[in-house]
């Protein structure tokens, strides 16, 4: 009796599965250079100028003397320019603390400290969900951010952004 060679038969070896992925990768490769329109990984978005305001609170009395109008701001985590100080208000710092006389809370100054709101002025891309500045910073209403001033730093959170009118 003969043996008979099964050796190959039937089953698929490792050079059969990337002959067959390189056919695959071709196929996809032409079919995307015979559509009509080209892919783009990411729209292009035109930047608007937008005005946003950061709110620090319970920050000492002088903190207000050190941001000036006209001041450029750069983030002090990843450095990117956020803009230039279009305003700077301030207000003393209140808190909510117990009456224990009317057993309720009641609003408190807190002597020496102040909350300052910082309008920025700045270009920006609009995206569906996020704000973007100079090329990627992403900033929303609500979150925390750490910005430099010439004069100071100050750790905040975007309270307000408007798009404005050129």
């Amino acid at each position: 009796m003969e043996k008979e060679n099964k050796k190959g038969r039937g089953v698929i070896n490792l050079f059969d599965i990337v002959l067959l992925l390189a056919a695959l990768a071709l196929g996809v490769l032409l079919y995307i250079g015979s559509r009509d329109e080209p892919v783009t990984v990411e729209t292009k978005h035109e930047t608007v100028p937008i005005l946003y305001t950061v709110e620090f609170q319970r920050t000492e009395e002088s903190f207000p003397g050190y941001i000036h109008v006209g001041d450029p701001v750069v983030d002090r985590i990843k450095k990117y320019n956020v803009g230039v100080v279009e305003s700077v208000e301030y207000e003393p710092y209140t808190r909510l603390v117990p009456d224990y006389e009317s057993s309720t809370m009641v609003l408190s100054e807190e002597p020496g400290r102040v909350t300052v709101r910082v309008t920025i002025r700045t270009e920006a891309r609009i995206t569906e969900r996020d704000v973007i500045i100079d090329g990627g910073y992403v900033t929303r209403v609500g979150e925390s951010v750490n910005l430099k001033f010439p004069e100071t730093i100050g750790l905040g959170t975007t309270v307000v952004m408007e798009k404005v009118e050129a």
